[in-house]
């Protein structure tokens, strides 16, 4: 079964890694330039493709555990910040993902000093996650204010000066090897690195079906939710509603499965909110609602970067857009919105109506309806679709709320209570 659907892997990984790093100027492309470092480190070591591979998606990923836009500042620029939860918390998340779990152990340990390393370098994740270890630890030091060949020597003489029990010998020799090169150095900090890992790096012309998109989907999905325990389960809320209100609709199977992979990630791009803004307990002051706004912009300029998604990026980002053309942050009316965008749209306030929120708790069907009627005869969202959902109002959202239960148990066994790295 859509055995059509094929996505280039790199261009994907690149992407969403990209997303994760989209909040603040001091934290742009982090996940990007720690992973061509340690490509370039695990080249001069000489290590095989695969473990390249593992060596590079890991350095994308390391801070996938950082789900709050808080926690990823203070690792960055807070030298006491405590690193073990993000490690664990991201090896929880990668090992759900079939074709990522070999990634968990390196991302578990990429913060653990050579000298805690019970077992020798044999093991493969040792040697991968002190490649990472140092990667992580040169794009941190790096002043983003300064040229960066007029601060290479300073980097280079700092690693060489680390004490031998904070990372492995061979690796601080490598590093030391590949930073000798100006191009490393200009490589690294270029405008056209992206560009650079996806036609140089190890996933170059390889691709996914609609399997391991679904998959990954669903890790965003709960990156982005985990963050708060109020939007735990929001995105999996989404998506169920989307998928039974597009299936009464008379979709196409394909097109149902694809509204699930929009629902997962419809909200992308609240990588960008502070959970300051996201967790504000009343209503959000106009500055505060501006920050808001760009969540479904960047949902859309992420999205719409991975070729072969077909419909995904649209459906996914136009869910704040109205049929009245009043919506943000694209500003478009009825006639750029699709049946898939429409659905999206319900499905979202839907999902939003009855679940708790930090400043109200979950509504009522009764009072569900109202709303969601009063708005499509405002010409805010589209009548059919509404008129879809509220037809099997009590049947969507008992399912959805199945779902969602089901993913809030995951949350609340694994995630609330932090783990620590071992």
């Amino acid at each position: 079964m859509y055995e059509d659907v094929q996505i280039d892997f790199g261009n994907l990984l690149l992407s969403l890694s990209d997303a994760m790093d989209l909040a603040r100027p001091d934290l742009a492309s982090h996940g990007l330039r720690t992973a061509f470092i340690a490509w370039e480190l695990g080249r001069e070591l000489g290590i095989g493709q695969t473990a390249l591979g593992t060596l590079l998606a890991a350095g994308l990923f390391h801070d996938v555990g950082a789900l709050s836009v808080e926690e990823k500042v203070s690792l960055v620029h807070d030298p006491a910040a405590r690193t073990t939860p993000h490690c664990a918390r991201g090896a929880a998340l990668l090992e759900r993902v079939s074709f990522l779990s070999g990634l968990a152990p390196v991302v578990r340990y990429h913060h653990r000093p050579w000298g805690d390393w019970p077992q020798g370098e044999d093991a493969p994740e040792v040697l991968l996650s002190q490649i990472l270890l140092l990667a992580d630890t040169v794009e941190r030091k790096i002043d983003r204010d300064l040229f960066i060949l007029h601060q290479n020597g300073t980097l280079r003489a700092t690693i060489a000066e680390l004490p031998m029990r904070e990372i492995h010998p061979l690796v601080v020799d490598a590093f030391l090897a590949v930073s000798e090169r100006e191009d490393f150095w200009l490589d690294l900090v270029s405008t056209r690195l992206y560009s650079l890992l996806l036609h140089r790096g190890p996933f170059a012309s390889t691709s996914v079906g609609f399997a391991q998109l679904l998959e990954l989907s669903e890790l965003f999905r709960d990156i982005i939710d985990f963050r708060s325990r109020h939007t735990a389960t929001h995105s999996s809320g989404v998506a169920t509603g989307a998928m039974l209100i597009a299936e009464a609709f008379g979709m196409t199977e394909s097109e149902v499965h694809l509204m699930q992979v929009a629902g997962n990630v419809h909200d992308l791009g609240k990588l960008a909110v502070p959970n300051s803004i996201l967790d504000k307990p009343g209503g959000l002051t106009p500055e505060e609602f501006q920050v808001m706004k760009q969540h479904t912009y960047h949902t859309y300029a992420i999205l719409n970067s991975i070729g072969g998604l077909r419909q995904i990026p649209e459906w996914a980002a136009f869910h704040h857009e109205r049929l009245d053309g009043k919506g943000y942050p694209f500003r478009i009316n009825r006639e750029r919105l699709d049946t898939g965008a429409r659905i999206m749209a319900v499905a979202d306030v839907f999902t939003a109506l009855a679940e708790d929120r930090p400043y109200r708790p979950a509504m009522e069907n009764e009072r569900i309806a109202r709303i969601l009627a009063q708005m499509a005869a405002e010409g805010k969202l589209d009548r059919q679709a509404t008129r879809v959902l509220l037809d099997d109002l009590d049947n969507i959202r008992a399912r959805a709320k199945e779902q969602q239960g089901e993913v809030r148990e995951l949350y609340e066994t694994r995630f609330a209570p932090l783990p620590d790295a071992e």
